[in-house]
């Protein structure tokens, strides 16, 4: 799907005007909406990333930096192992990770459903920290992250299912639905 833009102003014909944010949409083969990546002029990109369980939407997960290329520049090569290494651990058992180091998660969120049902209960947001890991003369290696502690919040929905508003644990409203 081609990109939405947003302009400061309306361009004139034949003006070479750039938007101030664009945003790009993809979906899956059952027209689900799996990421959404948004650039504001001067900021670098957030991506958003949805997870789906049949037709409702399980989880969102957001990022801030350079996405990574669909495929890398190198081919990737297989792992053997090698059963004379003496403390050699199995390929199944390694930790294996994309290279995402331009990336940094910002928040998950994950969704609760009304059992047996499409009408949202609740929801989890949780924002990730920053962990510095460090060596023993202090020098910063790399930044790892971690899931802070997650806040709750409940939907106020109508007869419908429609989310009318968002509270937290303590009945303040933390979004109200305008349509």
């Amino acid at each position: 799907m081609g990109p939405a833009s947003h302009y400061a102003q309306a361009p004139a014909a034949g003006d070479a005007a750039l938007p101030t944010t664009q945003a790009r949409y993809g979906y899956d083969g059952l027209g689900r909406r799996v990421w959404k990546q948004v650039e504001h002029q001067g900021q670098s990109p957030e991506l958003t990333v949805f997870t789906w369980d049949g037709d409702l939407l399980q989880s969102e997960e957001s990022f801030q930096g350079k996405p990574p290329t669909a495929f890398p520049a190198e081919p990737l090569e297989l792992a053997r192992e090698n059963p004379e290494r003496r403390l050699s651990v199995p390929v199944a058992q390694r930790v294996h990770s994309l290279d995402t180091v331009a990336m940094a998660p910002q928040r998950r969120v994950s969704y609760l459903f009304e059992p047996g049902s499409f009408i949202p209960a609740a929801k989890l947001e949780a924002h990730y920290e920053v962990i510095p890991q460090v060596t023993g003369s202090g020098t910063v290696l790399y930044s790892g992250y971690r899931l802070a502690e997650p806040k709750l919040y409940y939907f106020q929905t109508d007869h419908l299912g429609t989310p009318l508003e968002v509270t937290d644990t303590n009945g303040d409203l933390a979004w109200v639905g305008h349509y």
